[in-house]
């Protein structure tokens, strides 16, 4: 009786010992399997960093791009003012042989006028009733791309009485509404010019698209040919559209210095026969307003007059 218990025991005691043993292996497995789990992590940790790196290194690399873009597209802009007077000369020189002394000397000082056009973008607001009364006393015509605000009908009318030209911006000024198609932004642009014939009894034939012509933020909603698409249309609709050969930079910031806006546009417009400027009138634009005054006097110094743009004036393309 006493062996059979001896047996028992013992039996116990090694089922004990190879359990133990097992349980030993497990453990040491997944201490195994725990520190492949936290390597694998750390490369992970790793290969993500890096990739953090290598996305704020590319978009360094679109903004200066981006530059780059912007740097072409205002000497391409300068390039096309050197052709197109070029070829005005040109074509008038011709025109000119076959014309009397007193005729020539006429088409002479057309040829050599300094035109400065005042554009103002995103209005109406209220800084458009300032900027309206510094051109009554100036004497001074401009020309308004503005979008749809239904409570500024009175601005509009005003725009209008006061002589000045009214360009189409678009209703709603969203580019990924009027960029999404061709036919998105004819539905926007003449929702505009019925609310402005509606209003004012004018029907603008001159468009300015948001962002310029040559706008790349309309990719991500149109496609990277959408821009060409639509100025093609536009232009075969009977509009004519106009960019910009000067920039004020009142763009820039939500509320530009106003030393800067001068500075741009007196240096933009200094070696150009015809200025088309680039300007803002929305709420927060105030020191373009300031700015203003100062302008009209220093470019009327350099030889300018001032005119509004018409469906026939010079015309800046980007596109």
């Amino acid at each position: 009786m006493k062996t059979r218990f001896l047996l028992i025991v013992s039996f116990l005691f090694l089922s004990m010992s190879v359990t133990f043993f097992i349980l030993g292996q497990d453990i040491l497995a997944l201490k195994h399997s725990s520190e492949v789990a936290m390597n694998t992590i750390e490369t992970l940790q790793q290969e993500n960093e890096e990739i953090q790196h290598t996305l704020v290194d590319l978009e360094k690399e679109k903004a200066d791009l981006i530059t780059e873009m912007e740097k072409l597209t205002k000497e391409k802009a300068e390039l096309e003012d050197k052709v197109n007077d070029l070829s005005s000369q040109k074509t008038e020189t011709a025109d000119v042989q076959k014309k009397t002394n007193a005729e020539k000397q006429t088409e002479a000082d057309k040829k050599s006028k300094k035109i400065a056009y005042l554009t103002f973008d995103d209005g109406p607001s209220k800084n458009t009733e300032k900027i309206l009364g510094i051109l009554r006393e100036k004497n001074v015509k401009a020309t308004f791309f503005v979008n749809g605000y239904p409570s500024k009908k009175d601005l509009y009318k005003q725009i209008v009485n006061d002589g000045h030209t009214l360009g189409n911006h678009t209703y709603s000024h969203n580019y990924s509404k009027v960029y999404s198609s061709v036919d998105e932004f004819f539905k926007d642009m003449n929702k505009l010019n019925d609310f402005l014939e509606e209003v004012t009894g004018v029907r603008p034939s001159i468009v300015r698209f948001p962002g310029g012509s040559n706008n790349t933020i309309s990719h991500q909603y149109g496609g990277t040919k959408i821009m060409n698409k639509i100025v093609s249309k536009v232009v075969e609709s009977g509009y004519q559209y106009f960019d910009w050969n000067v920039s004020s930079r009142d763009a820039e910031k939500r509320t530009q210095d106003k030393n800067v806006i001068i500075h741009s546009v007196l240096e933009g417009a200094k070696y150009k026969n015809k200025a088309v400027i680039l300007l803002h009138d929305l709420d927060p634009k105030t020191t373009t307003v300031e700015a203003l005054p100062e302008i009209i006097d220093e470019l009327t110094k350099q030889g300018f007059v001032f005119d509004a743009l018409d469906e026939n004036s010079y015309a800046p393309h980007f596109l």
